[in-house]
């Protein structure tokens, strides 16, 4: 299934003209403006700096992180580190 996204999604910001977010030429993607300490800008970098590894792969897995850790919680279960994966219920793999 593809989506194909227009004006209409991208939403605007406060003073209605400028937006954080664009729609890239094909429609396909979202280009996002983030802001952020310079610290965790340099973590990012240094993250996205590995082996096969992209600034769009560690956003989108932090993202995806984010939201399994956030269902968890809300569903009331425990989230952390555990010091080995057999006594984990779900196990994130690919980092």
């Amino acid at each position: 299934m593809t989506t194909t996204l227009d004006s209409k999604d991208v939403l605007r910001s406060a003073d209605g003209v400028t937006s954080p977010v664009a729609i890239s030429p094909a429609g396909d993607r979202l280009f996002l403006s983030l802001s952020m300490s310079p610290e965790a800008f340099n973590k990012l970098g240094e993250l996205a700096e590995a082996p096969g590894k992209s600034w769009d792969e560690v956003i989108s897995k932090a993202f995806v992180l984010y939201m399994e850790a956030a269902d968890a919680d809300r569903k009331g279960k425990a989230v952390g580190i555990a010091p080995t994966a057999d006594v984990l219920e779900t196990q994130f793999v690919g980092f």
